[in-house]
């Protein structure tokens, strides 16, 4: 192009508006410069039109503008290969905002849709091949800021935007996942495989978990081979072989984290997993199976309150997808003896109460009274559970009520 329409880059824009700290406006703005340069979007309620935002530049400008804001810019195998050619927070946005603009487009036919993407989007072998590489980058950052002089502030910051711009690119990446054409097996197990390392790395970004199961989930063409893939992913950060250790004292296991992470990092990824699930699926056996990791985290006490809090938050999600059988006899005398439990923690009794509620509007028989066992041989309900939150002094818990 000639170096007079220079100006007309959009990445050199993104990057003055900081992508990492200015997602949604970063958006916006790339929204707003490919809907000027592109008449593919005139039917999407954008405002933006180019008779407007172009109306001051001459023909050769307009069109160098269109050429410069249209011009594929792919995920390529440079960007493993080549240290030249590092993905920024500026490029991985405009991508994945047009390839989104392409997915959402009311003009596009669905011919000129899946070519379009299919000439912005990456391969998904290379896809997986760039996320491995960021993830790789974004563990070496966090490794060497454990050894930085916390006193040296100016440092620390700087270190510290660089991990929150390798998350920021890695989330983005992982959201392409969506755009990415899977329907080659090969390719699909590939890719999947990349997801498997990723969430069993104890070293992998706790903010990265959600948006990698996301795409694991997109990685598969039905929910059992999801599921399956989860609970191979949960096999390989939970040891289950002991659970005190082999020699009774909680030693931590292969994969170096300890038994409260292993459990906090399975029951988070399970909690995504769940979300990523549908009802049909409640007679799935491995979907089943998944309850002794969450009953394990809530009933055995070794493993702390943080773990209980989450297991208890994960059993909310759990619940919602079993037939009505099952959660009566199961979970329901569960569940609402730890949201009665006064010496619980707020929070999880606050979870449980949440999860309550949401099968009473699914599942008539769980307003039927039933007989705390252990504590009284009264009979409660769950409007006796309500009753009693509102009337205590916990002002937290009665607004959650």
């Amino acid at each position: 192009m000639d170096e007079d329409y220079q100006e007309f880059d959009p990445i050199a824009l993104l990057e003055l508006l900081d992508p990492s700290e200015h997602e949604d406006v970063c958006q916006s703005a790339a929204r707003a410069i490919i809907a000027a340069a592109s008449g593919d979007f005139e039917n999407d309620n954008i405002t933006t039109t180019s008779e407007v935002t172009l109306s001051e530049l001459s023909h050769p400008e307009i069109r160098a503008y269109k050429e410069q804001l249209l011009k594929a810019m792919p995920i390529t195998a440079a960007n493993t290969d080549d240290e030249t050619s590092e993905l920024t927070a500026a490029t991985v946005i405009y991508l994945r905002t047009m390839c989104d603009m392409i997915m959402e487009s009311k003009s596009l036919s669905e011919y000129k849709r899946s070519t379009r993407l299919a000439e912005i989007g990456p391969d998904v072998t290379v896809l997986g091949d760039v996320i491995g590489k960021h993830v790789g980058i974004l563990n070496n950052i966090r490794m060497e800021i454990e050894t930085l002089d916390e006193d040296d502030e100016e440092m620390m910051a700087a270190y510290d935007h660089r991990e929150d711009n390798e998350v920021f690119i890695c989330l983005h990446l992982l959201k392409l996942a969506k755009v990415v054409n899977l329907n080659e097996e090969g390719t699909r197990r590939h890719f999947s495989s990349i997801l498997h390392r990723i969430l069993c790395n104890p070293g992998t970004h706790e903010d990265l978990v959600e948006g990698a199961i996301h795409a694991l989930s997109a990685s598969h063409d039905n929910e059992p081979a999801f599921l399956l893939s989860v609970s191979e992913v949960l096999a390989s950060i939970i040891d289950t072989e002991d659970e005190e250790g082999e020699d009774g004292d909680g030693d931590e296991s292969e994969n170096d984290l300890s038994r409260e992470d292993q459990y906090l990092r399975g029951i988070e990824i399970l909690s995504v997993a769940l979300e990523k699930t549908s009802r049909k699926m409640s007679s799935n056996a491995i979907l089943q199976n998944f309850s002794s990791t969450i009953l394990t985290a809530i009933t055995n006490s070794s493993l702390g309150p943080f773990v209980r809090e989450a297991g208890v938050s994960c059993l909310g999600r759990y619940v919602i997808l079993m037939d009505e059988e099952a959660i009566i006899q199961t979970f329901k005398s569960l569940l609402m003896g730890i949201a009665f439990g006064k010496d619980e923690k707020i929070e999880i009794r606050a979870q449980a109460m949440l999860a309550i509620c949401d099968l009473a509007f699914m599942f008539h028989r769980i307003m039927a009274p039933i007989v705390r066992t252990n504590v009284s041989d009264d009979e409660v309900t769950v409007s006796d559970l309500l009753l009693q939150m509102l009337s205590q002094p916990k002002i937290s818990l009665a607004i959650v009520v």
